[in-house]
């Protein structure tokens, strides 16, 4: 008795945790993210699951779908220290290979382009 009741306690305290630390272990491989027209762009916090329907033509980035490695985890440094970020695009992220690059690349590029490159899409609203 005391072996199963050891077993559900620690059932429990793993689903806990998992919540706790709002980790998605159902993530989708590639994840579609729209961001509003008046808000910083390169900003984590700005991206919200989904894609948009209709995109205004002012320049900025409509929507981005990226693969799980440019989610943050609850295991990066920034995400240790906000917790906002798990599950949250890596776009502010200007290293040299980082999703914020590619994204001020694409936007500094004329016209669009729906081909990933990167396993990264970027759609702009032009």
């Amino acid at each position: 008795m005391k072996l199963k009741l050891a077993g559900l306690f620690g059932l429990i305290v793993a689903v806990a945790c998992v919540f706790a630390f709002n980790a998605n272990a159902f993530k989708r491989a590639d994840s579609p993210f729209k961001v509003s027209t008046t808000v910083d762009q390169f900003d984590p916090h700005n991206y919200q699951p989904g894609t948009s329907g209709s995109c205004p033509s002012d320049g900025k980035v409509c929507y981005i779908i990226v693969p799980a490695s440019d989610l943050y985890v609850a295991t990066d440094p920034a995400a240790i220290l906000d917790p906002s970020l798990v599950g949250k695009p890596k776009v502010d992220d200007v290293s040299t290979s980082g999703l914020g690059t590619q994204i001020q690349a694409a936007l500094a590029t004329p016209g669009e382009s729906a081909l990933p490159v990167n396993g990264r899409t970027i759609i702009e609203r032009n």
